[in-house]
């Protein structure tokens, strides 16, 4: 959503008109005039509010969940807007919430015990005047650096796209065409993959039988091997010399999802607990800005839902189709049930197959048409399984992820650089709205 200032430049929404019966009910009402004050976190805390201005016959009704605040004659709504935007009364709001976690709403009785200084009307319109004059330089500033943002995104899915395309990198096939070599192709690599998933399968399951008691004696066992499916390629586009298709059920050996009712087990120290919140669709690098801890409880689960090096994680539920590599140093970690984990044959390039799941031409397009559900949306494991991913032969695979991690870098770098600009616009903003209550306070003194 917007931020509050552009909130305020551009007023509310109010192109949907409805009987007065419908609304008449179970709605806030407000008119022109009125500030709208959202009261629910986080929305409060990010500024979200907005002066009512040209509602059909002057009225509206919408969400519970702001508070109507209407001035009186003597005060501007402009100026009453910008007293509310200000961090530090957006700070004394967040402390005075009441409520449940993620439920926290600004009760009505913290703004009726709110005191401000309430100037002439010549004077609040020129202080709003003067605040909205140095707002509109702030807003070309802002416009500016949303459309870089833009093209850093475009950047990186027209990259994505060329890689998982085999337009990003010379081909394989171009170089040792060149070289005058051979070189493997992915499908007979893809055959190595296979003979590599079919022994990992084995060696898990003789470990299985012999913790149970039951050393296997001949290889009758091997029979319960189920061969993965295929693509079907008819529906796929070609792809350049020396790639294939292939499912990621040929690529991973292993496909779990995360348990259940850990809550109980978090802790201030222990293992790494992976939620969604760690994936990301910007970078296939875990983010581990916030983490949460367990300690780990005993039992099969132990085992099965440990994240190793090299795995892949992808969110099944809600914001479906983040991902995340677990990293060579990340130590003891587990996932819980909204994260799914892929184990992938070590004959290829995790980090390809993870780019891949990221691009919007590949893994996110097909995540989408996959996701069910209308309020609990998600995908399930056979879903992660059925991915049809284009494999380039190894050589070019690494060279596409060095090519993908540059550019990822320089978007990183700028995105970094236009977050610390739009940082000092939102700290220019505040010390233009200090400035001018300050100054209001001043002159009330003075008179």
């Amino acid at each position: 959503g917007a931020d509050a200032v552009e909130v305020m430049a551009g007023g509310i929404d109010a192109s949907e008109t409805r009987l007065w019966r419908e609304v008449r009910k179970g709605y806030k009402r407000f008119q022109d005039g009125d500030v709208l004050f959202a009261k629910i976190t986080p929305c409060m805390e990010n500024g979200k509010l907005a002066v009512a201005k040209g509602l059909f016959n002057g009225v509206g009704a919408g969400s519970t969940e702001f508070h109507v605040l209407r001035p009186s004659a003597a005060m501007r709504p402009d100026l009453l807007a910008y007293y509310l935007l200000r961090d530090d009364f957006r700070a004394s709001a967040r402390a005075k919430m009441k409520g449940t976690a993620g439920q926290l709403r600004v009760p009505e009785q913290f703004l009726e015990t709110q005191t401000l200084p309430v100037p002439p009307l010549r004077d609040q319109k020129r202080i709003v005047e003067t605040i909205d004059s140095y707002f509109t330089r702030l807003d070309d500033v802002t416009a500016t650096l949303e459309q870089v943002r833009r093209n850093l995104k475009r950047y990186r899915a027209s990259t994505l796209k060329a890689a998982v395309q085999g337009r990003l990198v010379p081909t394989e096939a171009e170089i040792a065409r060149a070289e005058g070599r051979d070189y493997e192709p992915a499908s007979v690599l893809l055959e190595r993959i296979l003979a590599e998933r079919r022994r990992r399968w084995e060696e898990e399951e003789v470990a299985r039988m012999t913790a149970a008691g039951k050393t296997p004696t001949n290889d009758r066992w091997k029979a319960r091997y189920k061969e993965p499916s295929a693509p079907d390629t008819a529906a796929l586009p070609s792809l350049p010399e020396g790639w294939c298709w292939a499912t990621s059920d040929q690529l991973f050996w292993f496909v779990t999802s995360g348990s259940r009712g850990w809550a109980q087990y978090y802790s201030d120290s222990g293992a790494l607990f992976l939620r969604i919140g760690n994936l990301s669709r910007d970078n296939i690098a875990l983010d581990l800005a916030a983490v949460q801890r367990v300690r780990v409880p005993e039992g099969s689960e132990r085992k099965r839902t440990r994240a190793l090096p090299g795995d892949v994680l992808i969110s099944i539920t809600a914001d479906v189709g983040m991902v995340g590599v677990v990293g060579a140093r990340l130590g003891d970690a587990y996932v819980n049930q909204h994260v799914g984990l892929a184990r992938a044959v070590e004959c290829i390039h995790v980090p390809y197959v993870a780019w891949f799941l990221t691009s919007r031409e590949g893994g996110q397009r097909q995540f989408a048409a996959l996701r069910r559900g209308a309020t609990k949306a998600g995908i399930g494991l056979d879903d992660i399984r059925s991915i049809s991913i284009p494999l380039p032969p190894v050589a070019e695979q690494q060279r596409i992820i060095s090519a993908v991690e540059r550019n990822s870098s320089l978007v990183a770098d700028r995105t970094g650089e236009s977050n610390r600009v739009k940082s000092q616009l939102h700290w220019l903003r505040q010390s233009i709205l200090t400035a001018a209550f300050k100054m209001l306070s001043t002159t009330l003194l003075i008179g």
